[in-house]
């Protein structure tokens, strides 16, 4: 499809409900994968989140050896676009205080 947005000529390319089937077939795949506790915890967006996703039953969770793994498709279906990563660190309240001594 092309599609005029702010004076430039787009087109799309995904057509007749591609995407859906791309995401579909993904999903299927991945149905027999398993993630880490801490990388399922780095794609939903955290740990309480991750926490509160296995309460409501949204994400399965198997436990081996003490060790949790987490079904991949459903992590998937429940992970968040990632933040800034370019961002510099504030200075600590110590650093600030050796300048000004």
């Amino acid at each position: 499809m092309i599609y005029q947005h702010n004076n430039e000529l787009r087109t799309t390319l995904l057509h007749d409900e591609t995407a859906v089937m791309l995401l579909k077939n993904i999903l299927q795949q991945m149905e027999t994968e398993e993630f880490g506790k801490r990388k399922s915890e780095r794609i939903v967006g955290g740990p309480k989140k991750l926490v509160e996703l296995v309460e409501n039953g949204a994400v399965r969770v198997r436990t081996a050896n003490g060790r949790e793994y987490y079904n991949g498709s459903d992590v998937l279906m429940y992970c968040r676009a990632p933040g800034n990563k370019n961002r510099t660190p504030r200075k600590s309240k110590k650093y600030k205080k050796g300048l000004a001594a």
